[in-house]
C-alpha cells in the first residue's frame, strides 16, 4: 500500500550478504516512527561472523536508504545504534537498532523482510555456537 503523498523508489534489492544471524522485528510507535531491533549472541570463534554481517546490513542501510541519516527530531528520516556486550565468560552479545519514518520502515521492510506486529517489548534472539 502507498503511503499518501510520498513517491519514493526503492532498487532492486542487492543485499550485501544473505542475513543468516540478525533477525529483526518491527515496533511502532503509533506517532509515526518505526523501529527496527535485532539481538544475536556468540561465542569468541563465531564473533567475528556476526560482526561482519552486522557492519554489512549497516553499510547498506547507509548507503541505500531514503532520506538522511540522523535524529528523526532534527529532521532525519532514520537513524540507528550499535551496542555490544562481552560476558565473563567470552560470549558477546551484539543489539542493533534502526527507527525511521514511514518512507523508511517500508523501504526496510522490502528490504530485509522485517517481522511485522509484535509488542516491541522484546527483539529477536539468535545465539551462534
Amino acid at each position: 500500500m502507498p503511503i499518501e503523498g510520498t513517491v519514493f523508489h526503492v532498487e532492486p534489492m542487492v543485499y550485501p550478504i544473505p542475513l543468516r544471524f540478525l533477525e529483526f522485528q518491527r515496533s511502532e510507535d503509533g506517532l509515526g516512527s518505526v523501529t527496527f531491533e535485532a539481538l544475536a549472541s556468540a561465542r569468541p570463534e563465531r564473533w567475528h561472523e556476526l560482526l561482519a554481517e552486522a557492519q554489512a546490513v549497516w553499510d547498506w542501510v547507509r548507503t541505500h536508504a531514503p532520506g538522511p541519516q540522523g535524529p528523526l527530531d532534527d529532521g532525519g528520516t532514520w537513524d540507528g545504534e550499535l551496542a555490544v556486550t562481552e560476558e565473563p565468560d567470552g560470549w558477546r552479545s551484539l543489539a542493533m537498532t534502526l527507527c525511521g519514518d514511514a518512507v523508511f520502515a517500508a523501504w526496510f521492510d522490502q528490504a530485509f523482510g522485517a517481522a511485522g506486529g509484535g509488542d516491541g517489548a522484546v527483539a529477536a534472539s539468535r545465539t551462534l555456537r
